[in-house]
């Protein structure tokens, strides 16, 4: 059953401070500003409530505000504990909706337009789901680690640049130095790695989600981590199909008239996502079993390699999904 809301709250959020509009039951505008901490957030809510003048004045009020990264936590993990309506929105998709001539820009006005947007497409809301305090800590854990690759890729690659144009061999001996910094963060992304494992294996829900995960063919440590933790555990994300989106596997077709460009997938997506299943497919096709067979078979029939590669990655969210949905591992000679 959808919720009809009586007010609307757009957030402007930023690492220091928050501004806010409300537009109440009448359509008044009412502006506030406030540090990004948990006490001047509680204070705020307190304002607006005082605002609404209703016992269930914020219970009918819907938040909205732009996924900023981190500098939203505190906001939404306070309205999560008071169980209050939040919309955690794509900066890019407000922006579409208000058009290309909006003009002006100030902290002031994006907090009016977010909760104008909220007020327009009320229907078209997705409340957001706090994670479990587990999933925070994989996500961090997570990231820590994608730090420590690219900082072991970066050096690795730098080295590999002075040997190749270093022909007298002048810098043979300064390679002990990048050599000890790569040791360093190798050891350190291994305690990251096993902390994420121990995370995984002391939640029975993750370590079954986990295993689930890990049962298809190309589907490794990083991927099941990194799907876990995008998906929040498959309660953000219940659909393959978004999902698939958003990991850029999907291409949309480009037409004008009568004039047609190739089929592509979109510059939006998350391309961490998409370059991890891009690995996984490429691991998959190498196992025997119906992803390999289907990627040969495609490939003998005049199909672009890459092509049939973005289609495995596709299956392999949809095949990820539907044994979460089914909860069951992956079988080869499944009937």
């Amino acid at each position: 059953m959808k919720i009809r809301y009586l007010s609307f709250v757009g957030l402007d959020v930023s690492k220091e401070k928050v501004d806010a509009c409300l537009i109440d039951a009448t359509g008044e505008q009412h502006h506030f500003e406030f540090e990004n901490k948990v006490k001047k957030i509680k204070g705020f809510l307190k304002q607006v409530h005082q605002r609404l003048k209703a016992e269930d004045g914020l219970k009918s009020t819907l938040f909205c505000l732009e996924h900023t990264g981190e500098y939203i936590n505190r906001l939404v993990h306070v309205f999560g504990q008071l169980d209050l309506a939040v919309w955690v929105e794509s900066a890019s998709r407000i922006r579409e909706v208000q058009g290309r001539l909006t003009r002006g820009k100030d902290d002031k006005v994006d907090a009016r337009r977010i909760a104008e947007y909220a007020q327009r497409y009320q229907d078209q809301v997705r409340i957001w789901k706090a994670k479990r305090d587990v999933i925070v800590k994989l996500r961090h854990l997570f990231k820590l680690r994608e730090v420590f690759v690219k900082q072991i890729k970066a050096l690795n690659q730098s080295m590999k640049d002075i040997h190749h144009f270093d022909a007298a061999g002048l810098l043979k001996e300064y390679k002990k130095i990048p050599d000890s910094s790569v040791k360093a963060l190798r050891a350190d992304k291994a305690k990251v790695e096993e902390q994420i494992h121990a995370l995984i294996r002391e939640d029975m829900a993750l370590k079954f989600i986990y295993r689930i995960l890990t049962s298809v063919p190309g589907i490794g440590f990083v991927n099941a981590v990194q799907t876990i933790v995008a998906t929040n555990e498959f309660t953000s994300f219940t659909d393959p199909k978004p999902y698939a989106v958003h990991g850029g596997v999907v291409p949309f077709p480009h037409q004008s008239g009568k004039v047609k460009w190739k089929e592509r997938v979109s510059h939006k997506a998350n391309k961490r996502i998409k370059a991890n299943l891009q690995m996984a497919a490429m691991a998959a096709i190498k196992v025997k079993g119906d992803l390999q067979n289907y990627y040969l078979r495609k490939v003998a029939d005049g199909k672009n390699k890459m092509s049939v590669l973005n289609a495995v990655r596709n299956k392999l969210i949809h095949i990820m999904f539907a044994l979460i949905r089914d909860g069951r591992e992956y079988q080869y000679s499944y009937a």
